[in-house]
Formats: structure tokens, sequence, C-alpha cells
């Protein structure tokens, strides 16, 4: 038990350790023998835990259960549906990561290499075919995913090419739109989704992120 507590232990400091150094020094700039310093640990333990490439999706994966359960702790009981439990998850992440630079350029990386932590992908996947049943949408699974593999091709595009910094009157319904790309294919009307929108944005005036940071 003792083994496994320490374990546990030595994953969050090098954890906290990584996010410091890809924060200050990138990710191309960081490297495992720097956060072994940061740590005080031989080399060897840290590469034993975590190579770089996990580091960083292991960082994204806890901050978006972060930011999940600050929406349950803070506005879970006034969510209609999953919709928008699924919008507010988006908004809150692109604005804590688009609003920091550094954050932004880790996170483009993160796109790019298709570093993004496949259990967020599930969560995501789940809480869009959640909603397209919500609705009364009834479809085949195979074409829910095809619908949902073109919401991220559409996402991936928008996040390496338009989105230089988090804009918030631009930006903010381009992510709306981005998001729910799958549930407009398979038939959620527009009416719906703006009316989503609107109960989202007065959600988001209601939270405090100030403790929810994906780096630092």
């Amino acid at each position: 038990m003792n083994h496994y507590k320490s374990g546990l232990e030595r994953k969050e400091k090098i954890i906290g350790a990584a996010k410091k150094c890809f924060y200050e020094h990138g990710y191309k700039g960081t490297t495992i023998a720097m956060i072994a310093e940061m740590v005080n640990m031989p080399h060897s333990l840290v590469a034993y835990y975590y190579k770089k490439n996990q580091l960083l999706t292991q960082i994204h994966e806890e901050y978006i259960l972060e930011i999940l359960r600050a929406i349950d702790r803070q506005v879970g009981e006034k969510l209609d549906n999953v919709l928008q439990r699924h919008l507010l998850l988006l908004q809150l992440q692109y604005q804590g990561i688009y609003s920091d630079e550094r954050n932004h350029a880790i996170y483009r990386h993160m796109m790019d290499n298709s570093l993004l932590s496949p259990m967020i992908t599930e969560i995501v996947n789940t809480y869009l075919m959640e909603c397209i049943k919500e609705f009364g949408i009834d479809l085949p699974p195979e074409v829910c995913y095809q619908y949902i593999v073109a919401q991220y091709g559409a996402y991936k595009e928008l996040t390496r090419v338009y989105l230089k910094e988090y804009d918030l009157p631009t930006n903010r319904p381009l992510h709306y739109f981005s998001g729910t790309i799958a549930l407009r294919l398979a038939g959620i009307g527009e009416r719906i989704i703006a009316e989503n929108v609107d109960k989202v944005e007065m959600l988001l005036t209601q939270m405090d992120m100030s403790q929810v940071r994906f780096l630092v």
C-alpha cells in the first residue's frame, strides 16, 4: 500500500513539474532530464513513469476532468441536458487554453501530433451520441460515428489554421459551431442549438475557473 501511495505521489510531482517546464520552455524545449532535476528524481525513474508525449496527454486529461468536476460542482443542477454540458466543456477548455499564448502553443502541438487523451475523446464521443438520442433522432451507430469523425476533422482544421488567439466575440461562435457539427448533420435544428447556446452563455457567467488551469 505504501509503495502504491509513493508511486502516486511521484507521479503527481512529475506532472506538476512537467506543466511548469512545458509552459516555460515549450514542448520541444522540455526534456525528461529537466523534469527529473526539478523533482529531484533520477532521470531513469521519471522515464519509467512517463515518456514526454505521455506527460502531455496526461496533463490534458487531468485538465478536462477537472473542468467536468467544476461544472458538476458549480452549475450541475442547472443543466437541462447533455448538450449544455458538452458545450460548457468546450467553451471552458477554449477559454483556459486560448487565453494564454503558451498554453495555446502546447495545445496546437497536441492537435498536430494526435496527442489528445483517448479517454477524453471517448467522453466527448459519448456526449455527442447522447445528445443525438436525447433529441429523439434515431440513427445507426456507424452513421453517428461518421458525423463525429467529420466534426473532429473540422475542429482540427479550425484549431490549426484559423484560431491564432482567443478572441471572444469572433472565436466563441466558431467553437460553438465546430462543437455541434455532428449534431447538425444528425438533424438537430439551428433553433434548438441556439437556445442551448444561450443557456450555456448564462451559465458561463456563474462559473469561477480561476483554480482550473491547463499548464500554469
